[in-house]
């Protein structure tokens, strides 16, 4: 009941939050067999709650046992088809309830239902994949000893790939791998338990590293970061949809980061200076790389679209303003790490702004009529619209100041296009 009351409005709010979701390869995911969903863990339970908003079947998770020590969150909690997985910090006698855990999974897969588990264990935010724990490969060899090894035991990769981690409207990549067949571990399962664990383990990290942009040396964030900016304005993206599957994006990104990784010391060196020398110049001229590259003149449309919309802009501020700004003051006072950053955000904006818009459909009940039942709605539309509007704004005003800068700098803007141009060229074969 409380899984299928939060769905939905989870859902939207991830329509909020996140300015695009590309979903790539969706056929991947069985409808009617049993799935096992792995993916990295890079933005805490923000991982889990996309995987889950965007699945028609229910999906059970595991989550560190901490969690559960309070009766209201053990309750919630279990309520959201989530099972405490013990570790050895809780203590090595409380890692026993483990099994229970791994029982209650083998029953729920053997019902063909759907579970979601992040292998890695723990939480960072970055483009990198850790190594496994065992126990995603422990739990599906158990369950395929104990069913058979016929049992079609779907295991689903799942590469979350974030632009930004913690940004607001930002985009995220969400690509579903091929299923890891996992039958041809019988025999090696049975004569040596620990090798076929290793073994499958191995195969389960190299099936989502397929899946992920990687970016292996963490002192190369930033170079990766100016390079895929690069790419991602080079490519002119409408407002709609929301819900996308642009493959070629993704694999992309994943082509530039997997070339910056082949990259020798001395020539990230002279790239960063390259690119540092570039978005300096772009500062100092107070232009953007995305009007550079596109070089649009302010469409018309888009005037009209200002002229006319702001009356529901205001709507819009004006109703998510201020459960937007409790959201915030809330994540930023309860969260120390910035892992959880966008999960806290994302459920408490929900909670704050269904108080907020309850308040406010009581108080016009009363001082009106029953159509302020309808205010939620009307709220969300304009909420959504707002945030269109306020992007439509920011991409108007950097193409005004870039066309006007270009007229009165011709050979500047001739130099930085031949800069950017002569960067783009040499980034290696991503086409």
């Amino acid at each position: 009941m409380l899984y299928a009351l939060f769905r939905w409005p989870v859902r939207l709010l991830l329509l909020f939050f996140f300015r695009r979701i590309h979903r790539i390869g969706v056929d991947h995911v069985p409808k009617n067999k049993a799935v096992l969903f792995i993916s990295n863990h890079s933005n805490a339970f923000m991982d889990p709650i996309l995987i889950a908003s965007f699945q028609e079947r229910e999906i059970y998770f595991w989550a560190r046992a901490q969690e559960f020590k309070q009766p209201i969150y053990n309750w919630i909690l279990k309520n959201l088809h989530i099972l405490p997985i013990y570790r050895i910090r809780d203590g090595r006698k409380l890692m026993n309830k483990n099994r229970q855990t791994f029982a209650s999974s083998k029953q729920l897969l053997a019902q063909n239902k759907a579970m979601y588990i992040a292998p890695e264990g723990n939480c960072t935010v970055e483009k990198r994949m850790r190594r496994f724990k065992l126990g995603t490969a422990r739990l599906i060899l158990e369950i395929m000893e104990e069913k058979g090894w016929d049992f079609e035991l779907e295991v689903v990769p799942v590469g979350l790939n974030y632009t930004y981690h913690t940004k607001f409207r930002s985009e995220v990549y969400m690509q579903f791998g091929a299923p890891i067949k996992v039958d041809s571990y019988q025999e090696l399962s049975v004569n040596d338990r620990t090798k076929a664990v290793r073994a499958l383990t191995n195969e389960l990290e190299d099936g989502l590293r397929s899946q992920l942009i990687i970016v292996k040396d963490k002192a190369d964030d930033e170079l990766a970061e100016q390079i895929l900016l690069l790419y991602r304005n080079s490519n002119t993206q409408s407002y709609w949809p929301i819900i996308a599957d642009n493959e070629r994006w993704c694999h992309d990104e994943q082509k530039l980061a997997t070339w910056i990784n082949t990259l020798a010391p001395a020539e990230k060196e002279t790239l960063k200076q390259r690119l540092d020398q570039y978005y300096k110049k772009l500062e100092r001229a107070k232009i953007t790389d995305r009007a550079l590259a596109q070089q649009n003149k302010p469409a018309l449309g888009n005037f009209v679209k200002l002229a006319l919309g702001w009356p529901v802009f205001l709507v819009g501020i004006v109703g998510g303003w201020l459960p937007m700004q409790l959201a915030r003051m809330t994540r930023n006072k309860m969260v120390k790490d910035i892992q959880f950053w966008a999960g806290v955000a994302l459920v408490w904006g929900w909670i704050y702004w269904a108080v907020y818009s309850l308040v406010l459909v009581v108080a016009l009940v009363i001082m009106w009529s029953w159509w302020a039942l309808l205010l939620p709605v009307g709220l969300i539309a304009a909420q959504y619209l707002a945030l269109e509007y306020q992007e439509i704004w920011k991409a108007v005003s950097e193409d005004t100041i870039y066309q006007k800068w270009s007229k009165g700098h011709s050979k500047q803007n001739r130099v930085l296009k031949k800069e950017r141009e002569a960067i783009i060229k040499g980034l290696g074969d991503y086409s």
